[in-house]
């Protein structure tokens, strides 16, 4: 009963969509039999997917918006019909013939209800334009479905990665919606697959051939099982439909890929769907954009209607207004040719005319002592000295032939004194606009002269004592952010120009201060306001010198002018230069420093030394004493522990004593009393016990190349520098190894080579090679205390005594110690 009902409600949707399709008339004809031939003979192979989308994509934009609200939804759900009677039916016959009755009832159930999710689905893309609404839903229904864990959908990003977009999760499980996985996740490889329609079912990740970082990454997020369905779109991904069971494996049905398979179609036509929503709205809204800008241009056309009518209305009352104004002008020139003759003739200039042969026509204001009358008809040289008439008639006869008026500043010699003048010469036209003659201005400017001379010496005077200064004079004006004026000395300070500086402008001098400084400047700006007449507020910054570096100044300001309200207008200041004395203080405070961090550590070494001694001295008491208890042949284990602890005491006392060493040479008290030694007997000696302590894993061989009687030598300083190199030359030596110590000696020096076949120094380390607490990069696992040879320079020092070294890494190292002899 369930799969008649079934079948034949598919069969009536069909029949009703098609019928309410056609009524439509949006699809052409030819479109609408191209769609039922597909859906007929679909099938779920990836051309199927490509003729589908083809058809669909192929539509005129106008009719895919119409059918976007009834038509498309109708027509898709046809398609979506004819996919699902095909497998409908195919299963049915897979079924029926192996099948028990309650089986079957089962499985149509099953397919009824999957029939059911889909056009439900379907349904929702015709309700509702919201992909995110139908992705939620879609997962939801899917995951109560299949009855599985999780149900997701998986967006592909453009550059590989990869989001959870909508997910469905029983309580149990952590969800993973939003989260965003790099493209590892999901290799380029993959792409193509799920692109070619490839659907991956996972039932087992441990047994069904899956890499092991995808089995890693699916036990992180706890899946057994999943099944993975492309969503492409254009014959691209776009993501993917994915199911997960957590619990347990599960081995996925074929209804339940089917199902899955449809849905992933579902989701890629409402993908679709709201794209072209999303397009459509998009048209829309320039659409409205541009019926807008039409609107406001019909309005702006009507604005500028009405605005030029207005303009020609104003120019008729304007034309009106300017006849009206010239009558009254005409009578305020007449009124203002009375005016301007009472105020020329009460005016210390001089106006004259005079014709083509510079011969005076009209006088007016002359000056003082000279008539008038006398001036009518004469000519330059017939009024002036000869000096005087040749500075003034080329002037005039160059107006007089361009026709372009000139003005000049001239000087001539009246009654044996210079006198000043600002000449104005015009050309002198009649109505047929020929030059007749011309009209000159003259205005005594001889005592502004005399003036401006003074105050320019005044200006120089004080610009060489600015000069003189050893320090940077400077004007500058905080209003407008400017420098008026600076000497020469802030170049020296700064290494820029004073016109450097003004081009600087208005970021000049806040751009060159040290970032730290910048709230001090700001605050001794601040201070100007309440600052007090002629108070002198200091500063100190860092300030950048056109070089790069940066120099310290010490600046002494105070306020020069104030506006009007009383705020600090332009500041008066001096600045020198005061970065060696910062540096000195610097150096002084880093070296007391440096003393007194010295004085600690030497305190403690003296300190450790001290304390340390006595102890080792009991632990070296109590090994004696259990050796003689312990003797060699007696339990090896207890033996063995036994020399061990002695080995190491000896080692800490011999570190102690160079610490004890190195502390005393710091600090002045390092002892330096030579006496009589056989030198030769000396190093035997040292040798026989330096070979003991090595044993038999090393060769170590005394080579005397001069017989020399006995010479005057600080035993303990000279048993303590030997003792150091052989050590070292033991250490960094691999085991079988020969070691030479090579006494030289002549009537003023002794000389001391220990040669070694060993690691080497490298060349860099060679620099710090007699630095405390220093070691060489290249010693690996070896254990040392860095302060060997530390002891060895101090020790050297203090008898006058050098050290060299010949080493190459990997072929050995020999030093040299060079030390003078005294007169025994």
């Amino acid at each position: 009963m369930p799969k008649s009902i079934g079948v034949k409600s598919i069969i009536g949707g069909v029949c009703l969509a098609l019928l309410i399709f056609m009524g439509t008339s949006v699809i052409a004809y030819s479109q609408l039999t191209q769609l039922m031939e597909l859906s007929r003979w679909m099938d779920y192979s990836d051309k199927s997917q490509e003729q589908l989308a083809a058809v669909v994509t192929q539509m005129p934009r106008t009719q895919l918006s119409l059918i976007l609200g009834y038509s498309l939804s109708i027509a898709i759900l046809i398609v979506l019909c004819g996919l699902l009677l095909k497998p409908h039916f195919r299963l049915k016959a897979e079924i029926e013939p192996t099948c028990d009755r309650p089986q079957s009832e089962t499985t149509l159930e099953q397919m009824a209800q999957r029939e059911q999710l889909i056009l439900s689905s379907a349904q929702r893309i015709r309700q509702t334009l919201d992909l995110d609404t139908i992705l939620d839903t879609t997962v939801t229904e899917v995951r109560e479905f299949l009855g599985v864990d999780r149900v997701l959908v998986y967006r592909i990003w453009s550059d590989g990665t990869g989001s959870t977009v909508a997910e469905s999760v029983t309580p149990d499980i952590p969800p993973i919606l939003g989260q965003t996985f790099p493209a590892e996740v999901f290799p380029e490889q993959m792409h193509q697959l799920y692109c070619q329609g490839r659907i991956r079912t996972v039932v087992n990740p441990e047994t069904d051939g899956v890499t092991p970082c995808l089995v890693e990454f699916l036990q992180q997020l706890g899946v057994k099982s999943k099944l993975v369905v492309p969503i492409l779109q254009q014959e691209k991904l776009w993501g993917l439909l994915i199911a997960h069971h957590c619990s347990q494996p599960r081995q996925w049905q074929s209804l339940e890929i089917d199902l899955l398979y449809q849905l992933a179609i579902q989701v890629t036509i409402a993908i679709h769907q709201a794209q072209l929503y999303q397009q459509l709205q998009h048209e829309l809204i320039e659409r409205q954009s541009i019926e807008a800008q039409l609107r406001q241009a019909r309005d702006q056309l009507e604005i500028r209607v009405q605005e030029r009518t207005a303009e020609l209305m104003q120019t008729n009352a304007d034309l009106q207004t300017q006849i009206h104004e010239r009558r009254e002008a005409e009578a305020a020139l007449r009124i203002s040719e009375e005016r301007f003759r009472v105020a020329l003739h009460n005016s210390p200039i001089t106006v004259f005319n005079q014709d083509t042969n510079l011969r005076y026509t009209w006088v007016y204001n002359p000056a003082s002592r000279i008539n008038t009358d006398a001036l009518i008809g004469k000519s330059e040289s017939e009024m002036f000295a000869p000096e005087n008439a040749q500075k003034l008639i080329p002037i005039k006869h160059r107006v007089l032939t361009t026709g372009v008026g000139e003005r000049q500043e001239i000087s001539i010699i009246v009654e044996g004194k210079v006198r000043y003048y600002d000449l104005t010469v015009e050309p002198l036209r009649n109505h047929a606009e020929e030059v007749v003659g011309i009209t000159c201005a003259a205005t005594n400017i001889t005592e502004i002269r005399i003036r401006e001379q003074a105050l320019r010496e005044s200006e120089r005077f004080i610009q060489r004592i600015a000069h003189a200064m050893p320090t940077a004079l400077y004007l500058y004006d905080l209003i407008e952010k400017r420098h008026i004026y600076s000497n020469q000395q802030i170049t020296q300070l700064i290494g820029y120009s004073p016109e450097e500086i003004q081009a600087m402008a208005p970021t000049f001098p806040q751009n060159l201060i040290h970032p730290d400084d910048q709230s001090k400047c700001t605050t001794t700006i601040q201070r100007f306001v309440t600052a007090k007449e002629g108070e002198i507020i200091e500063t100190d910054y860092r300030i950048q010198h056109k070089s790069g570096g940066w120099r310290w100044l010490y600046s002494r300001e105070m306020v020069f002018t104030r506006t009007a309200d009383g705020l600090p207008q332009q500041i008066l200041g001096t600045a020198q230069d005061i970065t060696e004395h910062k540096q000195a203080e610097s150096i002084r405070l880093a070296l007391a420093q440096e003393q007194e961090l010295r004085q600690v550590q030497l305190n403690f070494f003296s300190m450790a030394s001290h304390e340390f001694r006595t102890p080792l001295s009991t632990i070296l008491a109590s090994i004696q004493l259990l050796k003689y208890y312990y003797p060699e042949g007696s339990d090896n284990r207890i033996r063995r522990n036994i020399d061990r602890i002695e080995t190491t005491a000896k080692t800490m006392t011999q570190l102690l004593g160079d610490i004890l060493t190195i502390s005393r040479a710091e600090t002045g008290k390092l002892d330096f009393t030579p006496h009589p030694l056989d030198l030769e007997e000396f190093c035997c000696n040292l040798v026989e016990e330096m070979q003991v302590n090595a044993g038999s894993n090393y060769s170590i061989n005394f080579i005397n190349q001069y017989h020399y009687p006995l010479v005057c030598l600080d035993e303990k300083l000279l048993r303590s520098i030997l003792i150091n190199l052989l050590s070292n030359a033991i250490k960094y030596s691999q085991k079988g190894s020969r070691i030479d110590l090579i006494l030289t000696c002549s009537q003023s020096t002794a000389t001391f080579q220990i040669k070694d076949s060993g690691i080497g120094i490298p060349v860099e380390d060679q620099k710090k090679l007699f630095s405390i607490f220093h070691r060489g990069t290249n010693i690996g696992n070896i254990p040392g205390t860095g302060l060997g040879l530390a002891v060895v320079k101090k020790c050297l020092d203090i008898q006058g005594g050098t050290i060299s070294v010949n080493s190459e890494v990997g072929v050995g190292t020999t030093m040299t110690i060079t030390i003078p002899l005294p007169s025994a």
